[in-house]
């Protein structure tokens, strides 16, 4: 989107008739797909390459994992760490958008960031005191940080929208 707002290219995207919506949500969908294939590049191949070259050491590396953690654990920790990564997403797109592809871009996301994990910060002390060191469990910690997300990526998705159909372009 900074390219498209640095090369003037979004006014007349929208002056072609696209809805300032599918744009929204193609340019979004755009960049997690990216994002995940450097994801895949970056983590999976090289694990993929260590599994080659050193199978005994990966499967013991596996099985203390599984060990240690149930199955439970791993998939919500999963889970909570792909919804983390889309409001991340989300989050940087809305700054774009009110800055329209300025630099300032970057310290509005770094102060969206902030004020994230200080409300974030709020909710999730009074979880970790009572779930996590009284019973043990960690996955209330997990399914709390998967609710916020899902929380955080509603509230800057509509911001975004919001600016956007109101962006003089």
């Amino acid at each position: 989107m900074n390219a498209d707002y640095q090369n003037k290219v979004i006014s007349l995207i929208f002056a072609s008739g696209v809805s300032r919506e599918k744009y929204y949500f193609v340019k979004i969908s755009a960049t997690i797909i990216s994002c995940f294939i450097a994801i895949v590049a970056v983590l999976i191949i090289p694990a993929i390459t260590f599994l080659l070259v050193y199978p005994s050491f990966f499967v013991e590396a596996m099985q203390q994992i599984f060990k240690e953690f149930s199955f439970m654990n791993i998939t919500s920790f999963l889970l909570m760490t792909i919804f983390s990564w889309l409001a991340y997403f989300v989050t940087l797109t809305t700054s774009v958008i009110i800055t329209k592809g300025k630099v300032a871009g970057i310290f509005l996301f770094i102060g969206f960031s902030f004020a994230v994990s200080i409300i974030q910060s709020m909710f999730q002390v009074p979880i970790i005191v009572s779930s996590v060191l009284e019973n043990g469990n960690i996955n209330s910690l997990f399914y709390e940080n998967i609710a916020f997300s899902i929380f955080q990526i509603i509230v800057f998705a509509l911001i975004g929208l919001a600016v956007l159909r109101k962006q003089d372009l």
